[in-house]
């Protein structure tokens, strides 16, 4: 369940599908509504039942594992179990439109042509948790993804071919910006935003020297989850 402070809308899903509700209420009761409802932002009635009728043996269903509002942005993103990031664009009068999907294996091909091989990023990971970051601190950079080894993936989600899109259009790109791998034991990761470049565990595509890298320090693999605060601290579960 995520809130918009700025909107007061509130977003929840189930552990059985990737459906997006949205809880509605009104001060007052109407004779054909009540106070409270609920709408899928996602799929009709009739998709959702067949969803969870048990036709059988099935895998696992795909579900949403966590959401998070971008207010400075408009934008609410959600992870799901299988490690898919889908960006919805929050719309006046109740409207919620998906703008964007992006496997972990589509991050896995960008990734590809910053870091020539490491064990980090692999197909057997995932990803954990995912953290905003707004318009008021950069507009370069729209969210932070953490993966199953301590790998904070940073992306940037524009509407146009720059940075500087209008930042309450819906997003029709996201692009891995750069990496930052798991500092070495005894190593202390320091907020770094502004010139991610510079920090000795990060990786960007504009990297002059990726081999002094370690990009394969096991300090963090075995992080269940994480969150990231303003200007750039981090913190894992692991």
């Amino acid at each position: 369940i995520e809130s918009s402070d700025k909107t007061g809308r509130i977003f929840f899903g189930g552990n059985q599908a990737t459906d997006v509700w949205e809880l509605t209420y009104q001060q007052e009761e109407r004779w054909f509504a009540s106070r409270c409802s609920k709408i899928n932002h996602t799929n009709s009635g009739i998709t959702s039942a067949f969803q969870l009728l048990p036709f059988g043996a099935r895998s696992e269903q795909e579900h949403i594992k966590q959401m998070v509002v971008d207010d400075s942005r408009d934008l609410l993103y959600t992870l799901s179990s299988s490690s898919t990031i889908r960006v919805y664009h929050m719309k006046p009068n109740n409207v919620l439109d998906l703008a964007l999907s992006r496997p972990f294996t589509s991050l896995l091909a960008q990734i590809a042509h910053m870091v020539p091989s490491s064990d980090l990023l692999a197909r057997n990971t995932s990803l954990v948790s995912i953290s905003p970051i707004s318009a008021q601190e950069t507009n370069r950079l729209s969210l932070q993804a953490l993966t199953s080894t301590g790998c904070r993936i940073f992306l940037s989600a524009t509407s146009g071919a720059f940075y500087g899109s209008s930042s309450s259009s819906a997003p029709t790109s996201m692009q891995v910006h750069h990496i930052k791998f798991p500092p070495k034991d005894g190593e202390t990761a320091a907020p770094q935003l502004q010139q991610p470049q510079s920090a000795s565990t990060s990786l960007g595509p504009y990297s002059s020297n990726p081999s002094t890298l370690d990009t394969n320090t096991r300090f963090l693999a075995n992080t269940k989850a994480g969150v990231r605060y303003a200007p750039g601290y981090s913190c894992w579960v692991v």
